[in-house]
């Protein structure tokens, strides 16, 4: 998919962070030893890319920005109240809606740190953080994109396993680990959970529209204007009918 991208965006003339990726990707991959690590250092800025415009990734997003964090969650909050108006067997209405935050620079400096102790073949870095290049990016530059993901190996030929760990188990594992290659402090808070009733989100949703953060904000263009007068118009319907039913 990653390959298929860089060739349909290079022959539209759009930039692509290494035109070596509609060669051969192959030689781009990062090898150490007889393995494979994935993603490579050379995948992760067309990673980045191709995420912020549909393809589906290994990556998971996060925000320096508190206020676009507010929006992802208030907005996702507020189809899932639409879903439960539309049909009340879905009952979202006394539900919760969550914000995560997370301690990224000391996880990743903790988790850096210990990948250049090693001296013989590394592990792969469970947890491992990308800042793209903004330049190259206008919706992870409007968004103050930061994106995670875990780093797996396989020797050539060899098949690979999916890791559905949560985020907060594979933390927690890496505090409990202390014998192993990664270690973070168990003195230290790493991951917090915020748990809201998810009637707030509408107040939530209304506070940042005073800052102008809506998705035209997060994803600039006329196509993002067009999806901000849509959920404009999905929040006016929702708050009303709260008013009149709750």
């Amino acid at each position: 998919m990653l390959w298929n991208f860089c060739y349909e965006a290079n022959s539209q003339g759009l930039h692509i962070p290494d035109t070596r990726l509609i060669k051969d990707p192959r030689p781009l991959l990062k090898m150490e030893g007889k393995k494979i690590f994935w993603l490579s250092d050379k995948f992760e800025e067309i990673s980045a890319l191709a995420q912020h415009y549909g393809i589906p990734t290994r990556l998971l997003d996060w925000t320096s920005d508190l206020f676009t964090a507010f929006y992802f969650a208030s907005i996702g909050a507020i189809k899932l109240m639409k879903k439960s108006i539309d049909d009340p067997k879905l009952s979202f209405l006394d539900k919760y809606f969550v914000i995560y935050a997370l301690n990224y620079r000391l996880i990743d400096q903790r988790i850096r740190n210990d990948w250049d102790r090693f001296t013989s073949t590394p592990e792969p870095m469970p947890i491992k953080f990308i800042v793209p290049s903004y330049s190259s990016n206008q919706n992870i530059v409007a968004q103050s994109g930061i994106l995670s993901y875990s780093e797996i190996s396989f020797d050539h030929g060899g098949e690979t396993k999916v890791d559905y760990t949560p985020l907060d188990i594979k933390l927690q594992n890496i505090v409990d680990n202390n014998k192993g290659f990664y270690r973070l402090p168990d003195s230290e808070i790493l991951l917090f959970k915020f748990e809201l009733p998810i009637k707030e989100a509408l107040n939530m949703f209304d506070f940042i529209s005073y800052f102008n953060y809506s998705y035209a904000h997060l994803f600039p263009g006329y196509a993002g204007i067009v999806k901000a007068m849509d959920e404009r118009s999905l929040v006016n319907f929702v708050n009303k009918w709260c008013k009149e039913n709750l």
